[in-house]
């Protein structure tokens, strides 16, 4: 029980677990979670819960509870093992036989996992439901909006590579639809929009907007927002909410359209974005307008499916067990957890899994690229605007974090005053055993029978070799570089990396590195045209959809490890960097070289960038550790 919840010396409530859900249950990301998944599912599924648990239910739990649940689930029966790498299977198996029980052995059928069960939706009720949610924060300046659907089952995997693939041209480049209409605009709505088909047994379709601007409608004389009577407002409670806790819109869309359009043009400085039903109308005009497109989408799609191509492509290069392991897991858990599936291929159905639906992925995207422009039309359309969703409002509340505060104050001191000295003297006591009581002393005759750590010089490497070329200047030559290295190694993709030492840049102009490397790739470059002999100048749009198509992947930053505002090594030096197809080397070459040396930094692309990194200050503030790496770097 100790490491999951106690109180000690001190009168803290303490516990590994608890400790852990108290860090999180009432952030912005947790609150957002839970509210979203119990507004698409309602009160009776798995999902409506927090995995985790509540520190108001976790300080309830007895240790026999405890220990009976780890009985009941923590066993071999329940267990899945994922191997990925290169190894010898009969050998493999070989040992896994000579240990007892994992292989061999009676299997235990009283406790068997529990199926979890999905409500159907409700045919009938095609409103759209909207949720307001105060979140305690030190500022109130930004808060977020996010919208669930309910998506395919997880057996349909031509259909959620097909969202993929559509969520990749929505949003994939500042050039993108949602980044146009919510964040590449002098007024930003939004500093990030994330897009993601959650792997549930039943899929859930999200998109979230970050760094959303807040201006409460009034404030009264002590500074409390008033937020007006058409807006219902509450937290979702652990496993759904009562009725009043969210609002059903039934509205047309027609009404939505006129406000999106009416308010919704660049330039138009908004107030009420964290009012229900405003950015949904604004997110339906976007989705309207590609599902609505007088231009065929097909080919805009073909070079959307051949970017993520690549991606997927990239992704088994670079770290093949992960990606493995992520493609397998849905078939693993629809088996253990479904209740049935079109597979016919769950534990409940008493069918063997089918594992690996995902390694289809390469010849579902062939499949993808014959499809017409109509197709990504009636998928938009299908799965996002005549599909009843969820629409969840975060917003910031300084009063509820000091009102938190308070309370776990006065709650630690009366915890004190009722335990007295003699009290909390008998806490620690029991503490202190427990910890003891629980230190793993491993026999030496255990230790000598484990077998040898191995060799790490021994596995297996990709062969390469690496070429060196002297560039420093020889007579009048003046060059950039001093040195070019090349690695010839086994990889799809060429890569290329532009390194500039930053000794030379004085203090005043350091800060400003996060800035640059932002409106790399992002501004306009002016060229000298081929035709006139005159200068032209690109536009950033355009710019960045070169080298959406170009590269595989391209970056600007400080150092390796490189986070917005933090860098774990090399930080005194600039990198430009890329990947391409091998054949597109040259191109990738002058291309990366043309970012740095013709882009021109215009007014507007500043301050547009710089409006967003504002908003990105004030969301690291409010979390612990990027803000501890960035005082780190800084």
């Amino acid at each position: 029980m100790t490491e999951v919840f106690h109180i000690d010396g001190e009168g803290k409530r303490q516990g590994v677990v608890y400790c852990e859900m108290a860090s999180r249950e009432n952030t912005e990301p947790d609150l957002l979670d839970n509210a979203l998944r119990s507004l698409l599912y309602g009160k009776n599924t798995t999902y409506s819960y927090e995995c985790g648990g509540r520190t108001k239910d976790i300080i309830k739990l007895t240790n026999d509870e405890i220990i009976q649940y780890h009985k009941r689930f923590y066993h071999l029966d329940n267990m899945t093992v994922i191997i990925c790498g290169q190894l010898d299977e009969t050998t493999l198996f070989e040992r896994l036989q000579q240990a007892p029980g994992v292989l061999t052995g009676p299997r235990s059928t009283n406790n068997p996992l529990p199926t979890v069960k999905i409500p159907a939706p409700n045919p009938t009720d095609l409103s759209f439901k909207t949720c307001t949610v105060p979140f305690p924060s030190s500022d109130e300046e930004l808060g977020s909006v996010a919208f669930s659907w309910r998506g395919p089952p997880s057996e349909d995997i031509k259909t959620i590579v097909a969202l993929d693939v559509l969520f990749r041209y929505l949003h994939e480049t500042s050039a993108s639809p949602f980044s146009q209409a919510f964040v590449e605009r002098p007024d930003p709505y939004a500093s990030q929009v994330d897009i993601d088909v959650k792997g549930y047994i039943e899929t859930a379709i999200q998109i979230i907007f970050s760094g959303v601007p807040y201006h409460p409608v009034g404030r009264d004389a002590d500074g409390d927002v008033e937020m007006g009577e058409a807006e219902s407002v509450g937290s979702v409670e652990e496993g759904g909410s009562d009725e009043g806790d969210w609002e059903d819109e039934t509205d047309s869309e027609e009404g939505s359209d006129e406000e999106g359009e009416e308010d919704g043009e660049e330039g138009t400085s908004r107030e009420d974005l964290l009012e229900p039903g405003v950015y949904r109308g604004l997110v339906m005009d976007v989705l309207r307008t590609f599902a609505e497109m007088e231009k065929p989408a097909d080919d805009l799609m073909h070079a959307t499916i051949r970017r993520h191509r690549r991606k997927v492509l990239e992704g088994l290069e670079e770290d093949p067990h992960e990606n493995i392991a992520a493609y397998l897991i849905p078939d693993i858990i629809r088996h253990a957890f479904a209740e049935s599936s079109t597979l016919n291929d769950t534990r409940a159905q008493g069918q063997v899994p089918i594992i690996g639906t995902r390694v289809q992925i390469l010849s579902i995207l062939d499949e993808l690229e014959q499809a017409d422009g109509q197709f990504w039309c009636d998928l938009t359309r299908k799965w996002l605007l005549d599909n009843p969703g969820v629409e969840v409002l975060m917003v910031p509340d300084e009063k509820l974090a000091e009102e938190n505060s308070r309370k776990e104050h006065e709650e630690l001191e009366r915890r004190r005053e009722e335990l007295g000295e003699e009290g909390l003297r008998r806490l620690k006591e029991e503490v202190d055993a427990a910890v003891k009581e629980n230190e793993i002393n491993l026999p030496e005759e255990l230790v000598r029978s484990m077998p040898p750590v191995p060799d790490v010089t021994k596995a297996p490497k990709l062969s390469s070799e690496v070429f060196g070329t002297d560039l420093r200047p020889r007579a009048s030559t003046v060059k950039p570089f001093t040195i070019a290295q090349s690695v010839e190694t086994e990889t799809a993709f060429t890569h290329i990396r532009l390194g500039f030492q930053t000794q030379s840049i004085v203090p005043e102009l350091r800060p400003y590195f996060v800035l640059f490397q932002e409106l790399l790739f992002q501004s306009p470059m002016t060229i000298l045209d081929a035709s006139t002999s005159t200068p032209k100048t690109i536009d950033y749009r355009e710019v960045v959809k070169t080298a959406a198509d170009l590269f595989v992947s391209n970056e600007a930053a400080l150092g390796f490890g490189n986070d917005l505002w933090s860098a774990s090594w090399l930080s005194e030096v600039f990198f430009m960097s890329c990947s391409a197809e091998q054949e597109d080397f040259e191109k990738a070459v002058r291309f990366l070289t043309q970012s740095l040396v013709l882009s021109t930094f215009t007014e507007e692309r500043i301050l547009t960038v710089a409006k967003n990194l504002i908003s990105e200050v004030v969301e690291v503030k409010r979390d612990g550790a990027a803000m501890m790496h960035a005082v780190a770097t800084k």
